[in-house]
Parts: structure tokens; C-alpha cells; sequence
């Protein structure tokens, strides 16, 4: 067979720009890899999410970039790499014997909803190989090639978390139709697909009913942004509108990856479970106390302390939400105030605790935020005070809060506890779905129990919270009443 493509030309090593492996690949390819930094952002969300003991699929893995990324930079991370193209195929071998990467199995097949044999058309650009007849390159020959589904080939779950990326040249849809119960019944996966709206037009498909099953599956769709190594999530009402996204940036290509990760079971419910857990925490340390509390919001927290507080003072930046506070929430004991973090309306020494739940992340004055803490808190009063966990929050998720001035990495909102109190006590929250065992009648350790490739990993207390709650005071007699506690509403 004569195959007119790109292959047709000498192969070479090159490599990657800003990586570690090197890999044979064809001259119109090399030029991605060494000189374009090739979808840079994505290809780091996908290696943030590989985790040793975890799986990585790669459904169209071409000559092997991906596969190589994942295989080279996390050695246990089980790597499942797909490709139907004969010579595609022989060249991925050949990379992984050239990087000596063990932890990957290769399939010379392509992923569909069903396992069959299917006419494959062969491009003039190796890497548009595709089971449709139009495309935006040319047909240089038609091959046979087997098809499977994950959900048939994949007969017991593999290690999570499992990283899925799919570059299939309009098939998606089949594909991940071909998954279901994969993507449905595992909690810790993501899958990164190229969205092509050309070519899936060309295939007689509509863009936006790609992103309707994405969301039908319980996922959410985030545009990546190679360029400005940003992501944004597309809202379901606006699934029509895709097309303002080829109108800027590094979308002006024609096509840009999307990135789909798992919907946080009851977003809402979570945000309330995780505000209304802060302060049943909180309320165990404002027992007949003098409380103030900063960025108070519309005012439900406050009211909430005041059920037990001998005083509380909300403050917030907003005239409007002060008002509507003192409307709603009617009690002796609370007062609502119009002041800032770092001007804070009431006198020196005069509370015994502060609390301040998400509000470090939207500013980047904690100098002047805790020396005001400071200022009102009497002799060994006691701040309570929460921030985003940047890692766990931001980075991993690759979900940029637009509220958000600045987040803190754990070491830094340690560090900046420990530079202002004498005393800390770090609390960990995430919202979990799990099994509790806990004896009664006795106080016990908290212990988070995780799987991991069949292998039950210990962590104790809460595995990779999201958030982090300090308890800080100069002294340690108001810090007790914060221990360890459980939530549900």
C-alpha cells in the first residue's frame, strides 16, 4: 500500500518543547512539538490529574505525545494508549520503547459505542484519520479497522482517578456514548476531548449537542485556553453560543479542547452544607461570647451566632446587605455595620472572637486584615478564619473564581497564621461521600480510607481538603469547643 500522507517523509526524533521524553515523529509534526509548545495548558491539566496507582486513556493517541507525557512523569500510573492507523500505530511502539515506558498497553483499534469492523479513512495529514468520509483534509485511502467500547473492553473498573483524553476527528459522541457506565459510575474521572466545530458539522452533527451529552452525563464543559492557560466553563444555557469562542485568542484556530470534569453532586447543596458547617463550628466558640464577624454577607451566619453569643457585630463593605440584615434578622444581641477588613468599625479589645469565612481569598490586604483582627480582639481572643485550599480548589479542578483576588496555597495560609498568633489549629473541609465508623461514647481519631488502583490507601484526618479553617490565638483557653465534627442538612 502507498500511502500519501505526511508519513511519506523521513522520520525524526525530536524533542517536545518544555518536556522530558523524546519522540520519533513525521516532519509537518515535528514542528508542533519543538517549536509551538504544543496545547501546553492542556497537556498540564491532564498530567496534574494522572495520579500513581490511577489510569490514564488515551483514544487516539496518534505517535504518542500524551501517552508519553503520562507514562514518563507518572511511572505508575496505568496507560491505556488507542490507535488504528497501522503506520500511527508502529511509530507509538516505537516511542515507548525509546522512553522505556513499562506501564503502557497499546491497542491497534479505534473506541466507538460499539465493538465492529468499520471502513477507517486515511488523511493526507497522519493525524486526521477518521470513520467519516468528510473532513477538512483529504481521503488518501480507505482501511479496515476494529472498533471497541470501553464499557465492553473494560469488564472490571480500572484504578482511579482515570484521565480520559479523546482526539477522534468528530466521533465523540459515539465514543462517549460508548463509556456510559464508565463515566457515570466512577466518581473520580475527567476527560479532555478536542472540539472541532468544522468537522462536526461536516459529519453532520451539531456542536452543541456534543456539549449537551457532556452535560447529560453529569459533567461539566470547560473551554481550554492553551494560550492564555485559562479555562471557562460554558453554562448549559449557553451551549449555542460556542461560536464566540472561536472569535478570540488561541480559539481563532478552528477548534480548541474541552475539558469535562465530574458535577459536584448538588453544587448548591455543597456550598450551603459547607457554609452551614463553618459555623455549627464556629458557634461551639462563641458560647456566651462577645462575637464580631467579618464580611458577613446577608447576614444568616451572624444570626446564627447570636443564638448562642452573648453580642454579635456583622460588618460588611456593603451598604445593601447591611440593611437587608438588620431587616431580616431581628434579635437584642445582634448588629449589623457597614466597614471593611481592613477598617473595621468597632473599638480596641472590645470582642473576644472573630470570625471570617471566604473572605481572605478576595483581597490581598492580610497585613491590614490581621492587624485590625488584632486590634479589636481582646487578650487571647480567638479568630476563626477560613481559606481555600489553591491546590485543591483551583488548580486541580482548573476552575478560575472570578471573586477570587488571591488564593492561598496551604504553606502560605499556614505561614501567615503562624506569623500573627501564637497559636494555630488547622481544620481541614471537603464535602464527602462516604461510609462513617465511628465508636460512641468515645472521642476517636479520624481516619479517610481511599482507593487506589485496589489498593486501600490511609490518610489521617480528611484526605485533600478544599478548604482550610484556622483557630488562632495568643492564648489556648478559648481555642477548645472546635474539635473534630460531621455535617448534614
Amino acid at each position: 500500500m502507498e500511502l500519501k500522507n505526511d508519513l511519506t517523509g523521513a522520520l525524526r526524533v525530536v524533542q517536545p518543547e518544555g518536556r522530558d521524553f523524546r519522540m520519533l515523529t513525521d516532519p509537518a509534526h515535528a514542528a508542533y512539538y519543538e517549536q509551538n509548545n504544543y496545547e501546553k495548558y492542556s497537556a498540564d491539566l491532564v498530567l496534574q490529574r494522572c495520579r500513581d496507582g490511577g489510569t490514564f486513556i488515551d483514544i487516539g493517541a496518534h505517535h504518542g505525545y500524551y501517552t508519553l507525557l503520562v507514562a514518563t512523569q507518572r511511572k505508575q500510573c496505568y496507560v491505556m494508549a488507542f490507535e488504528p492507523v497501522r503506520e500511527n500505530y508502529q511509530i507509538l511502539k516505537e516511542n515507548l520503547r525509546l522512553n522505556n515506558a513499562l506501564n503502557v498497553a497499546t491497542f491497534d483499534s479505534a473506541v466507538s459505542d460499539r465493538d465492529e469492523i468499520r471502513d477507517f479513512k486515511l488523511r493526507d495529514f497522519s493525524s486526521h484519520g477518521s470513520l467519516y468520509d468528510d473532513h477538512i483534509s483529504t481521503t488518501v485511502d480507505t482501511v479496515k479497522v476494529a472498533t471497541v467500547s470501553l464499557d465492553s473492553l473494560l469488564r472490571s473498573r480500572p484504578g482511579a482517578p482515570i484521565v480520559i483524553k479523546i482526539d477522534a476527528e468528530g466521533h465523540e459522541e459515539h465514543i462517549l456514548k460508548g463509556m456510559t457506565n464508565l463515566l457515570t459510575r466512577t466518581e473520580e474521572v475527567a476527560v479532555l476531548l478536542e472540539f472541532n466545530p468544522l468537522i462536526l458539522q461536516k459529519t453532520n452533527q451539531r456542536p452543541e449537542e456534543l456539549l449537551q451529552l457532556i452535560d447529560s452525563l453529569g459533567f461539566d464543559a470547560h473551554f481550554v485556553d492553551d494560550e492564555l492557560r485559562q479555562t471557562h466553563r460554558i453554562e448549559k444555557e449557553r451551549f449555542n453560543e460556542w461560536g464566540s469562542y472561536l472569535d478570540h485568542g488561541n480559539f481563532q484556530k478552528g477548534y480548541f479542547n474541552v475539558l469535562c470534569l465530574k458535577k459536584t453532586a448538588s453544587l448548591r447543596g455543597n456550598i450551603a452544607l459547607e457554609h452551614l458547617h463553618r459555623y455549627a463550628m464556629a458557634r461551639e466558640l462563641a458560647k456566651d461570647k462577645n462575637v464580631l464577624e467579618i464580611a458577613c454577607g446577608e447576614g444568616y451566619g451572624s444570626a446564627m451566632l447570636a443564638e448562642v453569643a452573648q453580642r454579635v457585630i456583622g460588618v460588611d463593605v456593603s451598604k445593601e446587605v447591611v440593611e437587608h440584615g438588620r431587616r431580616k434578622y431581628k434579635r437584642n444581641n445582634l448588629e449589623f455595620k457597614v466597614g471593611t477588613c481592613s477598617k473595621i468599625p468597632v473599638r480596641n479589645s472590645s470582642v473576644d472572637v472573630v470570625v471570617s469565612f471566604e473572605t481572605i481569598e478576595h483581597h490581598d490586604q492580610y497585613e491590614a486584615m490581621l492587624s485590625e483582627i488584632k486590634r479589636v480582639l481582646r487578650a487571647n481572643g480567638v479568630l476563626i478564619i477560613s481559606s481555600s485550599e489553591k491546590h485543591e480548589y483551583s488548580v486541580l479542578p482548573a476552575c478560575n473564581n472570578p471573586f477570587d483576588v488571591k488564593e492561598l496555597y496551604r504553606h502560605e495560609f499556614e505561614n501567615l497564621m503562624a506569623l500573627h498568633f501564637n497559636h494555630v489549629a488547622m481544620y481541614g473541609q471537603r464535602v464527602i461521600y462516604g461510609s462513617a465508623i465511628i465508636q460512641e461514647k468515645k472521642v476517636s481519631d479520624v481516619f479517610s480510607f481511599s482507593q487506589e488502583n485496589n489498593n486501600v490507601k490511609v490518610s489521617k484526618g480528611i484526605a485533600r481538603p478544599t478548604y482550610l479553617i484556622a483557630v488562632a490565638s495568643d492564648g489556648t483557653g478559648g481555642m477548645t469547643g472546635a474539635g473534630t465534627s460531621s455535617c448534614s442538612c
